[in-house]
């Protein structure tokens, strides 16, 4: 993205392969970090409801704690991103 801000199609592609290698790894917390990124990504981009589902589901089952402020940054967004 640094290298052409106007291409994001190659971020996605990299956001999607990290989501899937960390959900067939059974690594929660890869995985909402990678979905945390692609729904910033789709955010930026006027996809704002495909980021609320995308960012829902990795949160699933997840609570915030100290040790990961992923989770409360992911819900901080997950509650801009509600219609």
């Amino acid at each position: 993205m640094k290298r052409d801000p106007a291409n994001t199609a190659q971020a996605e592609e990299a956001f999607l392969t990290a989501m899937a290698i960390a959900q067939e790894q059974m690594a929660r917390g890869f995985e909402l970090r990678a979905a945390l990124s692609s729904a910033r990504l789709y955010g930026s981009t006027g996809r704002s409801a495909h980021a609320h589902v995308l960012l829902a589901s990795a949160l699933e089952g997840l609570s915030p704690t100290p040790e990961f402020p992923e989770i409360e940054q992911a819900q901080s967004l997950l509650v801009a991103l509600t219609p």
